[in-house]
């Protein structure tokens, strides 16, 4: 029995240490208030921050470590005026430039993203919001802060189906759709028998279980908008009926409830954005 429980110990404690005890070998890059900034971050668990233009180009160095998706700065930045701290978490890309960016890092403190690219993005702000998703009796199963970028343009953010698709697997058996039809279809990798679009060249129906001419019963989630809008109205699921309704923010056209239900309109869960 001691052996069996040294073993276990021993898998857990390796475990830990993969989540924690990792560093990469990564560069990321952005720009704001007139200056451009770089971060190196090394196998080593070191780190070098770089910057030219309006700020200067003062060097900071020091250690870091990373526990799960969130690096945090052990030392060298306390001098940074505010340009450079503590904890940033690293984030998958929503929206057009997502393949082309590869990845970004949030500064937690000034919400200021970077990206993982050789190119010279502006860098986005980011907006803070709460996710819930809540249970039949209404019970929160699930909190969380999430991090969505602000347009320096519009000085606006957007909350859509894609996002809550991508980041949080809601509404279900939609990963992998493409919610607005590509410039070229191609038709050799079967892309155009799994996505449906419409007139406005949006996403009317995914077969998630086969395609038009799978060979096998297909399965389908049906998409819905508002009248003349791009907007979401109603998800339904073929297999057993289920569907999910959403409600937008007026003033700023973002999702900021999906609610999913039974066949028979019974709720299941729901999914609230509290900004």
């Amino acid at each position: 029995m001691t052996t069996l429980r040294n073993i276990l110990t021993l898998l857990i404690l390796t475990s830990f240490l993969k989540v924690n005890g990792q560093t990469f070998e990564k560069t990321y890059t952005g720009q704001w208030a007139m200056t451009f900034w770089k971060f190196e971050f090394h196998k080593d668990g070191t780190y070098k921050r770089t910057s030219t233009g309006h700020y200067g180009n003062p060097t900071f160095q020091g250690k870091y470590k990373i526990y799960n998706d969130t690096i945090e700065l052990v030392n060298g930045y306390d001098s940074s005026s505010g340009t450079l701290n503590k904890y940033y978490l690293i984030s998958k890309n929503h929206g057009k430039f997502a393949t082309e960016l590869q990845g970004k890092i949030i500064d937690l403190t000034n919400l200021y993203e970077y990206y993982s690219n050789d190119r010279n993005y502006i860098s986005q702000k980011n907006k803070v919001v709460k996710v819930e998703i809540t249970d039949s009796l209404n019970k929160v199963v699930k909190s969380f802060n999430s991090y969505i970028p602000i347009n320096y343009l519009t000085n606006k953010y957007q909350i859509d189906l894609s996002w809550c698709v991508e980041f949080y697997d809601f509404p279900k058996n939609l990963k992998g759709a493409y919610f607005e039809q590509p410039d070229k279809l191609d038709r050799t990798d079967g892309l155009f028998l799994r996505n449906i679009f419409n007139e406005n060249q949006t996403l009317s129906e995914y077969f998630y279980i086969g395609s038009l001419i799978s060979g096998i019963k297909p399965e389908s989630m049906k998409i819905e908008y508002f009248h003349g809008t791009k907007n979401v109205k109603k998800i339904t699921d073929s297999k057993d009926g289920s569907n999910y309704n959403f409600e937008y923010d007026e003033e700023n056209n973002n999702i900021f409830m999906i609610d999913y239900f039974t066949a028979e309109n019974k709720r299941i869960s729901q999914l609230k954005i509290i900004e």
